[in-house]
């Protein structure tokens, strides 16, 4: 919505402060890196006839330099303000561009997690037959409805850029960021209708269709439980179903815990296995303390021991067994790969039990020593 929102407004003024315009295009695209379509977007906006090339010039320059400013600062701060992403090619980007189309027209199924874009060649030609189909109306008929019809299709076309492989840069995008592409689709109907009251047409039939998903969205359970009926193989929607299920204690949070975790393994997710491994584990702790810990320690292994609640938990599956000095080495282990406050804060508490000195000044020296995590 930031990137949206000061995108817009740099456009707004391209005409009337070309270095307001490029100071707001800093700013989207130092928010999400979906906003580095700026210079496209104003080079379009600028295509009238008769083309003005100095006018072209200052605003390629002007946005350009910008974008440049936003790369550097990006570099700077992530080390990695570039990254090619030719692994798609031509035919996914051109069905990926479809696939956000088809969105705009009829956005359903709407729900948080969808499956990778496949790339079709039946898709990509009818994208290609409508691009062609639209630069040949914007030169030949400008003023006409389906000019406009044309120019809403050319800025979905820029504005989606990032997740089709047309730009250096990639942006992970979904049904629920089209914020910018859908504000030039709606300028462009109202363009070819001619007419704001019957453009309203369409925001308000958008609506309508958003209240007749009400009932999927109303909580956590109906919005997971209708993103796994419509996806059934994605592991994230079934683990956060799994999540929303344990929160009011159903009895079938574990079966939907292990169907995350062999979704999660046929993708090959490994965060969430490890995640849907940790719920398991926490789901069995009390009732089954030595299944949990079975589940805590494949979570271990499924995040090469970079997620320390596991190994936290495991060493509490353990303690409730009895067996604290499994427990104090689990922690240990866990301890020297990810050291966090509270695996030092667990072995004193394992000192204290055991009746270890020695082991408890160890723990306490590294809790004092090892700032708290989130």
């Amino acid at each position: 919505l930031l990137a949206t929102a000061l995108l817009l407004s740099a456009l707004l003024l391209l005409r009337r402060s070309l270095l307001a315009a490029a100071l707001l295009s800093l700013a989207a695209q130092l928010s999400p890196a979906s906003a580095f379509v700026a210079l496209p977007l104003a080079l379009l906006l600028e295509a009238r006839a008769p083309l003005d090339l100095r006018r072209l010039t200052r605003v390629s320059l002007a946005l350009g330099g910008a974008t440049a400013l936003a790369f550097t600062a990006r570099h700077l701060a992530l080390s990695s303000a570039l990254r090619l992403s030719g692994d798609g090619g031509v035919i996914t980007g051109l069905t990926t561009l479809g696939r956000y189309a088809a969105r705009v027209v009829f956005p359903a199924p709407l729900v948080p997690y969808q499956p990778d874009t496949v790339a079709s060649w039946a898709v990509a030609g009818g994208v290609l037959t409508l691009g062609l189909l639209s630069a040949w109306l914007l030169r030949a008929r400008p003023e006409s409805a389906g000019g406009g019809l044309a120019w809403a299709f050319g800025w979905l076309a820029l504005a989606t850029a990032p997740v089709c492989n047309w730009l250096p840069v990639h942006a992970r995008f979904s049904g629920l960021l089209l914020y910018l592409p859908l504000a030039g689709v709606a300028l462009g109907v109202a363009r070819a209708l001619r007419d704001l009251r019957v453009a309203a047409v369409v925001p308000v039939g958008l609506a309508a269709l958003s209240l007749s998903l009400w009932p999927l969205w109303r909580d956590d359970e109906a919005l997971w439980r209708g993103n796994v009926e419509t996806f059934p193989a994605l592991p994230a929607p079934l683990l956060n179903y799994a999540n929303a299920l344990a929160a009011r204690g159903a009895v079938e949070t574990p079966m939907v815990y292990a169907q995350a975790v062999s979704a999660a393994q046929a993708s090959g997710d490994s965060k969430s296995e490890t995640l849907a491994e940790y719920g398991l584990g926490t789901w069995l702790l009390h009732a089954a303390p030595i299944e949990a810990e079975a589940h805590f320690a494949r979570a271990q292994q499924a995040a090469e021991f970079a997620f320390w609640q596991a190994g936290l938990n495991r060493a509490v599956a353990l303690a409730l067994q009895q067996r604290r000095d499994d427990a104090e080495a689990v922690l240990e282990t866990q301890y020297q790969h990810t050291p966090a406050r509270p695996l030092a804060e667990a072995g004193v508490q394992l000192a204290l039990e055991r009746g270890d000195r020695e082991s408890e000044r160890k723990w306490r020296a590294r809790a004092s020593l090892t700032p708290p995590k989130k």
